[in-house]
């Protein structure tokens, strides 16, 4: 972004105005926080338990096919032989669909770890956002005061907007290392 913190303005309108820009930049934060929750909500959309259940359902009906295939080949088959295979056919659609999901378990703790530090980012900034929101009303007209208890806030802002900027790389990255998985 290229948001510099630079000197702290000296009157009362300037102190203000350099107020509303901080305040701006974290909105900035707390958008791309949100927006890391949503994407993360649609994310899941594609590897939860019902989406995996879906993929194998499709799986095993595609493939019901070539089963019914080898059967009508073989019509003198006993019927104990056919239930045996279907129960097979049964208990290793149960251990896919354990081992998938232990396997998008496993690829997806980083990305629930990485989530939880977004989240947290998130709180930090709610927090700094509503301490910038009421300084005006605390020091009102105080421009030493207002200086004294800004200038930490503002210094914050801007290190969780590099930090929220270093977390948009990371989160593409997590995700494509996933889907590779």
């Amino acid at each position: 972004m290229g948001q510099t913190v630079g000197r702290m303005p000296h009157s009362w309108v300037d102190l203000l105005e350099e107020k509303d820009r901080v305040f701006y930049w974290s909105g900035e934060v707390l958008s791309r926080v949100a927006e890391n929750v949503y994407q993360e909500e649609s994310f899941l959309i594609d590897y939860g338990n019902e989406s995996i259940d879906k993929k194998i359902d499709s799986w095993m009906e595609s493939n019901q096919a070539r089963i019914d295939r080898i059967f009508s080949k073989h019509a003198d088959l006993p019927l104990t032989y056919k239930i045996e295979v279907l129960n097979e056919l049964e208990q290793i659609k149960e251990e896919l669909t354990m081992k998938m999901r232990s396997d998008y378990y496993h690829g997806y703790k980083d990305i629930l770890k990485f989530t939880r530090k977004v989240d947290s980012l998130g709180e930090r900034q709610r927090r700094i956002h509503a301490k910038i929101q009421n300084l005006e009303n605390i020091c009102n007209g105080n421009v030493k005061g207002f200086r004294r208890k800004f200038g930490p806030l503002r210094v914050k802002t801007f290190k969780n907007l590099r930090i929220g900027e270093k977390m948009i790389f990371q989160d593409k990255r997590l995700k494509s290392q996933f889907a590779k998985r």
